[in-house]
């Protein structure tokens, strides 16, 4: 078969067809998230995204058409021993004994409350980071809303010290499916799969989350703030004002 035959490709169509069945598959998880977010969101909570390196992270976060109560939530462990030319090292996970703290202090320092959201992606939510912040989140009462799949999940170890993934912790899932190894195209010759699908399906669902929970607000006569393009007049200022307003209010509520 000539390269010519498949100027189209495979990607599209497989993502296509893989989004058709999430969205349909995942109409009653999207729900009751929305519901958890809008419930939170109406008495003043922000919605905390952490992603483990994917799309979410960036792509739900001041982002025209998002919302201004959905904020990040990164960290970064660096240590800096460096001689010159050297990049500074970056430590894997935590070791189980320093697990537990290190995720603590991160929650501590980011001004999480009980009244807010966790909302965690982790395509096989295996690691140990991922899994000790929905832990600890729900021990502070907050709910976590976990982007997974399962799938994938069962094809890899799990390499948290209790065993458990994501998956088993978290108050809502919202399956991010695809292939195992996630990439989903496979071309003669090429020895492993192209293409990933996680980061395209992952920010769909999310986006459809925020459809969700804005109606909820909306029809609550409570519609929450959204942020404008910064490329319009005079939206930086717009901008500015809400999340001002947004965070005076949240200290005001004791958040």
């Amino acid at each position: 078969m000539h390269a010519g035959q498949h100027l189209d490709g495979d990607f599209w169509p497989a993502t296509r067809a893989l989004l058709d069945r999430l969205m349909r598959q995942e109409r009653a998880a999207l729900a009751e998230a929305a519901g958890v977010i809008a419930d939170r969101m109406a008495a003043g909570g922000e919605v905390f995204v952490y992603d483990t390196g994917h799309m979410l992270e960036r792509e739900l976060i001041h982002r025209a058409g998002g919302l201004v109560a959905w904020v990040p939530l990164s960290f970064r462990l660096e240590v800096n021993t460096t001689l010159i030319h050297e990049m500074p090292r970056v430590p894997s996970d935590p070791r189980a004994d320093h697990l537990a703290a290190f995720v603590g202090y991160v929650l501590d320092a980011s001004g999480m409350t009980a009244g807010d959201v966790l909302l965690l992606a982790s395509v096989t939510g295996s690691r140990p980071v991922p899994v000790e912040l929905a832990l600890q989140a729900r021990a502070r009462s907050v709910p976590v809303i976990a982007f997974t799949s399962p799938t994938f999940a069962q094809a890899v170890p799990a390499q948290h010290p209790t065993g458990r993934r994501l998956l088993d912790v978290a108050d809502v899932i919202i399956r991010n499916d695809g292939a195992q190894g996630d990439a989903a195209v496979s071309v003669p010759g090429v020895p492993h799969p192209i293409a990933p699908t996680s980061g395209i399906t992952a920010a769909v669902l999310a986006w459809s989350l925020v459809e969700r929970v804005t109606r909820i607000l909306a029809d609550r006569g409570d519609p929450p703030d959204v942020i404008e393009s910064m490329n319009l007049a005079g939206a930086s200022e717009r901008n500015r004002a809400r999340a001002e307003l947004f965070r005076r209010t949240r200290e005001e509520r004791g958040g």
